[in-house]
């Protein structure tokens, strides 16, 4: 039988196996940094928060200042992050860690935004089609920002 101890222990454990998995992919993200391309992506990630800023009405510092550690995100800004997070994700070759420090955010939150928002984007029709809008600016975009040319050799 499981007791309240045995559940703490579990929740603990859960907790420690989360922070190394950030700790590894903050790791990982250092090792395979490439200075060039991930200019592009940072330039990108910035176009594709502020067009989510402008499309849901909030504020860019809103979307991007660190969060109070005593409440969770305010629920009109809830959403329109885990838009941008996914746009970013799906738009960039930025890692988890990477687009949490553009939100100023524990990857942890990356995850979670992007587990759901698809399943938001299925549930309501407006949202699919705000999320389509978005998509569509974002490929647009896109296509303007060259990417980096090889280096020679």
């Amino acid at each position: 039988m499981l007791t309240t101890s045995h559940c703490q222990n579990c929740e603990a454990l859960a907790r420690d196996l989360r922070d190394a998995e950030a700790k590894l992919e903050a790791i990982a993200s250092l090792l395979q940094r490439d200075p060039g391309s991930s200019s592009a992506a940072y330039s990108l990630a910035q176009k594709i928060i502020e067009l989510t800023a402008i499309e849901y009405d909030v504020r860019l510092s809103e979307l991007t200042a660190p969060s109070n550690n005593s409440s969770r995100t305010p629920d009109r800004l809830a959403w329109p992050m885990m838009i941008a997070i996914t746009l970013v994700r799906e738009h960039t070759k930025l890692t988890l860690v990477d687009i949490a420090q553009l939100f100023s955010r524990d990857p942890s939150t990356m995850r979670h935004a992007l587990r759901r928002a698809p399943e938001i984007i299925a549930l309501y029709e407006h949202e699919r089609a705000r999320f389509q809008r978005l998509n569509n600016r974002v490929s647009e975009f896109a296509v303007q920002i060259p990417e980096p040319s090889p280096p020679p050799g």
